[in-house]
C-alpha cells in the first residue's frame, strides 16, 4: 500500500482538532467521526460500529469490513488527547 494515503489521513486528523487544549480529551462522538473518516478513506465496504470501548488513552472502535461485514481483528484506535485515528489493518498488505 502506498504511504501517501495514510499520510493524507493523518494530516486530516491533525487538522480536525487543531485547538485541542492540553489535558482535554475528545468525546466518544468526536472519536467516532474520526474513526469513520479514516475507515471511509481506505475501505470500500463495511462500517465502523458506533459504540467504542474506553481503553484509557484511546477510544477503540470495531470495524466490519467487506460485503459480509466480517469483524476486522484490529480495532480502529482514536487517541483521546490528539484525536488522531490509527488502524493496524492499514499495515497489512491487501
Amino acid at each position: 500500500m502506498s504511504l501517501i494515503l495514510p499520510a493524507i489521513v493523518l494530516a486530516s486528523s491533525l487538522l480536525a482538532f487543531p485547538g485541542l487544549e492540553k489535558g482535554r480529551r475528545i468525546s466518544a462522538a468526536d472519536a467516532l467521526a474520526q474513526a469513520e473518516k479514516l475507515f471511509d478513506s481506505v475501505e470500500g465496504c463495511g462500517y465502523v460500529e458506533g459504540v467504542p470501548t474506553d481503553d484509557g488513552d484511546d477510544w477503540l472502535f470495531r470495524a466490519k469490513v467487506g460485503y459480509a461485514g466480517d469483524l476486522d481483528p484490529n480495532p480502529i484506535m482514536v487517541d483521546k488527547a490528539t484525536g488522531i485515528a490509527t488502524w493496524g489493518s492499514l499495515d497489512d498488505s491487501k
